[in-house]
């Protein structure tokens, strides 16, 4: 039995389609009607079918459009599927620089389809050669080709086709990017392995090699398309430094990110340094001569040198001034802002009651984007706070949209670069449960922003960086790469106490989290010196009514069960547990995770009768939350399930762990990421009730390339 495989233009690339094609080449005559327009002539066929001019036909407006249609002969159900996949990968795209969807279809004779917009143009190679450009005005057509390119990775596009003929330029001299017809969507495609559907000269190495889609396979092309574009023109040193990170056969030797990849670009055109080169004092002294070139001209080398430094001490001095004048005036705003908001708290000007603390969030939000729309900074940093307190409440539903807003403002104003990257790992935390590939983007971006300060101790940027690292370590445990987990906390435990200032809260979140880490994975020995320091650090620098305390202490209570001190767990664990109701609420996330934890200590001692009650209460309030806080209900239902199995209640546990597996959509809902344990248990279950049929079937819908165990053996686990 085939597979289909839902690739954008996958099956439409296949040879089924292109016999079709080729035995018939014009699939639609000029004149002919497809939805709302009408065909005019014929333009080409490539990987989705044939192309066509066409005109709006219906009376509502003058329009020409690229009308592209699939083979009528496709098998239905798969050209359907696919062009439906096509036209959402395309609609993600709006960007001056990329050919906008339009519209799309199934006219009545069945034939699929869908509208671009039409691009008048040259192709770019061609309209730098024809226009006589110099390398830097190919340079900066070429730097608006990566904004592109970094507005579709911004939504989880990836293009994999980047070459000349896909890139026009308009009479007005702007690019236009074309066909995404081979793209990749990574938010629903990243386990698929990618075809090596590409032009030949253009594809990156592992794109020949069908390795899965991803960024770099990107930036590889679009090295090769700047030289390309640079043609004959030599390059500078700096030019080629670019060209030969970009085209690095080793995906790590390339620039991470296309952003990364046209900040240097960027820089080239400002006549800044550049990163792919490791230039020296006398490099960088060189580009800032070359920026004041009017200022030094007549003046000997030396004197150049001396000036050139003394305008730089300058202009860094001016430049901190500014800034703090600016960060001043920005902190103002945005104290009298709150300010202005607690006063809506007055009873007298609420009718006479008081609002409580959710409202004046909400008020507050809603305000900022009516009044602060002619101060982006001053609003950036608003939605920026006010996501923050979402998240230090537990509230990924209301932060998420604020802090969406925070990025699009910082990335819109051109912000700091450690003001962007902390926007993006605020965000990707807030996203990290129901948008995982995504947020995975969004630290990437953020590390490769911070890196390079990273080991300088005290610094904000170390601060950061280990924040992002400890993310990263957890979205590694999300896709259930333990090892990897634990690598990353390693090393975020190293640099935190070789990089940030004594007592910062990082250092105690790290060793503590690898301490739970070793603890889970039956390195007891390792995880209980770290969990007495990390417990020991919270206490003392964080206060005993910290959040970080009480997770110290409920994960203490557990170390100390697995030794055997079960009083002394459960004193530690109720003692965390009332502190987090009176902190959090007992209708909160935090509140429910030390539920399942207390019920977790009494499952472990044989106390089936205290853990039940314990664990239903987390599941009632994980199901009342908004999907988005709902981080451990999945946790209750497995455990719900395993205390019905070891008591015989086969019928009861089927329920829960059919329940766990429906909630378990994506990963989600579940603290530990499931490596095919929760199937095999309603496997288990159903072998045990003599239903081996089901017991098959259910292993061989979810582990497709397992070899299956028989019955005997699942109901003997």
């Amino acid at each position: 039995m085939n597979t289909l495989t839902f690739e954008p233009g996958g099956a439409l690339r296949s040879r089924l389609v292109a016999s079709m094609l080729a035995d018939d080449p014009a699939l639609l005559q000029p004149g002919s009607r497809v939805g709302p327009f009408r065909v005019l002539r014929r333009l080409g066929h490539g990987g989705l079918g044939v192309v066509y001019l066409a005109e709006r036909a219906d009376g509502a407006f003058e329009q020409e459009v690229a009308l592209k249609v699939i083979a009528p002969q496709a098998e239905p159900a798969t050209a359907e599927a696919l062009l439906v996949r096509e036209r959402k990968l395309l609609a993600r795209l709006i960007h001056p620089n990329i050919a906008r969807l339009l519209d799309g279809g199934s006219s009545e004779s069945g034939l699929l389809w869908f509208a671009m917009e039409r691009v008048e143009g040259e192709r770019i190679d061609h309209y730098c050669r024809r226009a006589e450009l110099d390398a830097r005005q190919r340079v900066a057509l070429f730097e608006v080709v990566c904004s592109a390119v970094v507005h579709a990775h911004a939504r989880l596009v990836v293009h994999r086709d980047i070459k000349p003929s896909n890139i026009l330029v308009d009479v007005t001299g702007a690019p236009k990017l074309l066909d995404f017809g081979i793209a990749a969507a990574l938010d629903e495609a990243i386990d698929t392995p990618a075809r090596t559907a590409a032009t030949p000269a253009y594809a990156s190495p592992e794109q020949v090699r069908g390795e899965p889609a991803g960024v770099l396979q990107d930036v590889y092309q679009l090295g090769r398309l700047l030289e390309t574009v640079l043609g004959t023109t030599r390059p500078d040193a700096d030019l080629a430094a670019i060209c030969r990170r970009a085209v690095a056969d080793q995906p790590e030797a390339r620039y991470p990110t296309v952003e990364s990849l046209r900040a240097d670009v960027r820089a080239y055109l400002a006549r800044r340094p550049v990163s792919a080169r490791a230039g020296g004092v006398a490099y960088r002294v060189g580009r800032l001569i070359r920026r004041r070139r009017a200022a030094v001209v007549g003046i000997t080398a030396a004197a150049a040198l001396v000036c050139a430094m003394v305008v730089a001490f300058l202009w860094r001095l001016e430049h901190a001034r500014v800034r703090a004048e600016r960060e001043a005036t920005t902190a103002r705003h945005v104290s009298g802002f709150l300010a202005s908001l607690f006063e809506q708290a007055d009873p007298a000007a609420n009718h006479g009651r008081k609002p409580d603390a959710d409202e004046l969030l909400s008020m507050g939000a809603e305000r900022i984007g009516i009044e602060l729309q002619s101060e982006p900074e001053v609003m950036g940093e608003l939605l920026t706070t006010l996501g923050v307190v979402y998240l230090k409440l537990d509230d990924n539903h209301h932060a998420a949209p604020l802090l969406e807003r925070a990025v699009a403002v910082a990335e819109e104003t051109g912000a700091p670069a450690l003001q962007f990257a902390r926007r993006c790992w605020l965000l990707a935390m807030a996203i990290g449960q129901t948008e995982g590939q995504r947020a995975d983007v969004l630290l990437a971006r953020a590390s490769a922003l911070v890196e390079k300060d990273a080991a300088r101790a005290g610094s904000e940027s170390a601060g950061l960086y280990n924040r992002i690292l400890h993310a990263q370590a957890t979205r590694d445990g999300a896709r259930g790469d333990t090892d990897g987990k634990l690598r990353r906390l390693r090393k975020a435990v190293d640099h935190a106490r070789s990089a940030l200032p004594v007592g910062d809260p990082a250092t105690t979140v790290d060793i503590l989290t690898l301490g739970q880490e070793l603890l889970d994975t039956s390195h007891h020995q390792d995880a209980m010196p770290l969990l007495s320091e990390a417990l020991a650090l919270a206490k003392e620098h964080q206060g005993i009514r910290h959040p970080y305390t009480l997770k110290a202490q409920a994960i203490m209570a557990s170390a100390l069960d697995h030794d055997g001190q079960h009083a002394a767990a459960i004193e530690l664990m109720d003692e965390a547990l009332t502190a987090t109701g009176d902190l959090y609420g007992e209708q909160s996330s935090p509140y429910a995770v030390l539920l399942i934890q207390k019920g977790s200590i009494a499952i472990h001692r044989e106390a089936y009768d205290a853990a039940v009650p314990a664990l239903l209460r987390a599941l009632e309030i994980n199901e009342a939350l908004p999907p988005e806080n709902d981080v451990s209900s999945v946790d209750a239902l497995e455990m719900l399930g395993d205390v019905a199995m070891t008591r015989g209640d086969l019928t009861s546990a089927e329920t829960w762990y059919r329940r766990m597996l429906a909630r378990n959509d994506g990963g989600r809902h579940a603290q530990v990421a499931d490596t095919g344990q929760r199937t095999l248990k309603l496997a288990m279950t159903l072998a045990k009730s003599g239903r081996c049929e089901e017991a098959a079937t259910v292993l061989q819908s979810r582990r497709s390339h397992t070899a299956l165990p028989s019955c005997d053996e699942l109901s003997r686990k």
